[in-house]
């Protein structure tokens, strides 16, 4: 999926390290640019075509029609419209749970289950004031559990093992918010269950001492 292509780019240079970077950058670039070819239509058909006999095509059929005239007429972006405009008609409250479906159901005459953004989701059903304090908390704890891995960085004496499972419990952590951006993948039991356990972890590593995780 998208998510996943995306996943993998954030993460991987906090999980290789940002000296990885120099050449991380330009290999995504040059991924980029390749894909660029073969939807993109500002470049010629001929081209198009051709790229696409060496881009496999399970890659780019996952960006059909990519352009920027109509940014409104696509389905998620115009979920989005559709949700911030519930929200700010009742930005206190809300409309209730679930209400998305019904809402879009009633104004475009097609069923969506969700609004494809999980702070929207919650700020629709919930009101603006929920939504903020629930996303503030997850910022919080990616931040300071990001501070306590600097702060590993910065002594040295680690082990190894230990820092690369911070790295990796953190990366996943902030995926998986990115990802709540886009599509919302909660509403599976498997899935919201792994997220809290990714809370839960980042908030027992931060009560660590550090010490206790260097070597000596």
């Amino acid at each position: 999926s998208r998510n996943a292509f995306l996943g993998l780019i954030i993460s991987s240079p906090i999980v290789l390290g940002f000296s990885s970077l120099f050449w991380y950058i330009p290999l995504v670039i040059i991924g980029f640019s390749l894909l660029a070819l073969s939807v993109l239509p500002i470049f010629p058909n001929e081209i198009q075509v051709f790229m696409k006999t060496i881009i496999p095509s399970r890659i780019y059929t996952l960006f059909p029609e990519i352009g920027f005239s109509n940014l409104g007429t696509y389905p998620r972006i115009n979920k989005w419209f559709a949700a911030l405009n519930y929200i700010f008609q009742k930005p206190i409250f809300g409309w209730g749970a679930a209400s998305f479906p019904i809402l879009y159901l009633a104004k475009s005459g097609e069923w969506f289950g969700h609004a494809h953004n999980l702070p929207f989701e919650l700020a629709l059903s919930y009101g603006f004031l929920p939504s903020l304090i629930i996303f503030s908390f997850y910022f919080f704890i990616l931040y300071f559990s990001f501070k306590k891995i600097s702060q590993l960085a910065e002594k040295g004496g680690f082990s190894v093992e230990i820092f690369l499972n911070q790295k990796a419990w953190f990366a996943s952590s902030l995926i998986f918010l990115f990802s709540h951006l886009v599509d919302i993948q909660y509403f599976d039991v498997r899935i919201s269950t792994i997220c809290w356990i990714l809370l839960a972890g980042l908030r027992a590593s931060m009560k660590e001492d550090i010490r206790e995780e260097l070597i000596i």
